[in-house]
């Protein structure tokens, strides 16, 4: 018997200006990479939907999580500079997802600090790193970001 495949999640980055998607396998890879304008969608789900429908993965994502530039907290998602606001529960029931978190988008940046590979890293400034010690994310973005 062959086993079915494993659906892939569906990973967003939704900022203010622009939507980032693609697929991610759970083992930290990612594919079919797309951004898309926010302003040529009425909202997140409109946009999701498009994206599904160009890169048509199959199976279909049943889990999600989107990154957001806002505080992302609670069900109620208002992004900063942008109009889009969403339930994260309605959204989810929409894209018929057994699941979709909601985080903010330096929260995210500040999860995947463990992950970089020494060629990702520049360092900035003297001294020299200590392993294991504590990591922060900052950047401009709608305003200063930092986790």
């Amino acid at each position: 018997m062959i086993a079915p495949a494993l659906a892939p999640s569906l990973v967003a980055d939704i900022g203010g200006t622009n939507v980032r998607f693609a697929l991610s396998d759970g083992s930290g890879r990612i594919s079919d990479v797309r951004s898309l304008k926010c302003v040529d969608f009425a909202g997140v789900a409109e946009a999701v939907t498009a994206y599904l429908e160009e890169v048509a993965p199959a199976p279909l994502p049943l889990t999600g999580c989107f990154s957001v530039a806002c505080p992302g907290q609670g069900d109620q998602i208002v992004l900063t500079n942008s109009p889009w606001q969403f339930s994260t529960e309605e959204t989810r029931r929409l894209l018929g997802f057994e699941r979709l978190d909601v985080i903010n988008d330096f929260a995210a940046q500040a999860l995947a600090l463990p992950h970089l590979a020494p060629g990702d890293i520049t360092q900035i400034g003297e001294g020299a790193s200590v392993p294991g010690a504590a990591m922060a994310a900052i950047g401009p973005g709608t305003g200063l970001g930092v986790s």
